[in-house]
């Protein structure tokens, strides 16, 4: 367990870390400068504030097809998925 833990934890580290590079180069550090002295409850309520976003300005993209289930020639009970063709509109 202990060894599932510590490779938890690496993995969190690694994405902290490499998230932290990422915002480092799309915002400047004196930009940050303002979080630095904000209490846990204060930084929670300003990320609220900033993650208040009009999602219906944002669509989601449409699905594609699904995909349909044909059994194989020769009467075999196993399927596989396959995409049929398209239907002929002329």
């Amino acid at each position: 367990m202990a060894q599932f833990l510590t490779a938890i934890n690496n993995y969190l580290a690694n994405e902290v870390t490499m998230t932290h590079r990422g915002m480092m180069i799309a915002i400047p550090e004196d930009e940050w400068v303002v979080f630095q002295n904000l209490t846990p409850v204060e930084m929670a309520g300003i990320l609220i504030d900033l993650a208040n976003v009009r999602l219906a300005l944002y669509p989601k993209q449409p699905r594609g097809p699904k995909f349909k289930f044909r059994r194989f020639q020769g009467g075999s009970r196993a399927a596989r998925r396959v995409k049929f063709p398209p239907a002929n509109r002329s």
